[in-house]
């Protein structure tokens, strides 16, 4: 994954407010501030469309939902995430067609890129 992308925000806002951005904006919701969020690599795309192709021919086998990554999670009122793949099992809540998911799901991934380099650890 590419740093962060920088995104402005001209003030706080609420998750119902970040949930009405244009589609295309990037950005998850941290205290009331968009904050920019990684620019994802092509190791990243592959590694999370082969995970997704496989969580979502379980799931929905099962009676379930996957979900790529726009879905819009609110963990408060001025915090929202983005989870790179998300699963839903059968038999919970019915989700909301637009604005903010307020329901856990059941499977969240998120990669992250790597902290250490490799080449920077001591080999013994």
């Amino acid at each position: 994954m590419q740093p962060a992308a920088v995104t402005t925000n001209v003030g706080p806002m609420t998750v119902h407010e970040w949930t009405a951005l244009p589609e295309d904006e990037p950005g998850e919701l941290c205290d009331g501030l968009l904050e920019g969020e990684a620019v994802a690599d092509l190791t990243h795309e592959t590694v999370v469309l082969w995970l997704g192709a496989q969580l979502r021919g379980w799931a929905v086998a099962l009676g379930g939902f996957a979900f790529g990554s726009e879905v819009k999670y609110a963990l408060s009122s001025i915090r929202g995430r983005k989870a790179d793949l998300s699963v839903f099992f059968p038999g919970r809540p019915a989700l909301p067609r637009r604005g903010p998911v307020t329901t856990a799901p059941d499977i969240a991934v998120d990669s992250a890129p790597p902290r250490l380099n490799a080449e920077a650890l001591p080999i013994r």
